[in-house]
């Protein structure tokens, strides 16, 4: 058992670890429940436990705080990202309640403009918007370079900007 299994189960037995983590989590609170925040930080120390190089608990605590500060930041601003490009799609989509009918249109207006895309590009805006990965993870499943994936990605946008300015014409 190395030390981060051994610290992980003395904080968790004596209930410091969940302490320590509802504390940082009251200032995230708003992006995801403490379940989530928990799961986040606990799976970002599994991944790094060969990082680790502290002793004791206290070290081991103040490492999964600097983790779970790094998650709710990256969470934050995937949030932003997402703001900001749905108020982007917002400002091109007209402004009106759609009928059943033009629900349906809607439907196959985002499967004819996803059609347009390779399956990895599809992929890559599946784990990006929908699973919220980072660019690094997302290079990891892609098994390709972080800068490769943000090509990709605007690739992809740029494809679904000429092809919906496409259908306008």
């Amino acid at each position: 058992m190395n030390v981060v299994e051994q610290l992980l189960k003395e904080t968790l037995a004596n209930g410091e670890l969940d302490r320590q983590l509802r504390g940082q989590h009251t200032r995230w609170q708003q992006l995801w429940d403490f379940g989530e925040f928990r799961e986040a930080v606990l799976v970002r120390a599994w991944e790094a436990r060969e990082q680790f190089r502290g002793v004791d608990a206290a070290e081991f605590l103040a490492w999964l705080r600097r983790l779970g500060w790094s998650a709710a930041v990256e969470r934050w601003r995937q949030t932003q990202r997402e703001t900001g490009l749905l108020r982007r799609f917002a400002a091109l989509l007209p402004r009106w309640t759609p009928s059943p009918e033009e629900a349906v249109d809607t439907k196959d207006l985002v499967q004819w403009l996803l059609a347009g895309l390779t399956d990895r590009e599809r992929k890559l805006l599946v784990l990006k918007y929908y699973q919220q990965l980072s660019a690094d993870r997302i290079a990891k499943a892609l098994d390709t370079t972080s800068a490769a994936v943000h090509q990709l990605h605007y690739r992809a946008l740029d494809k679904l900007r000429r092809r919906l300015g496409k259908r306008g014409e």
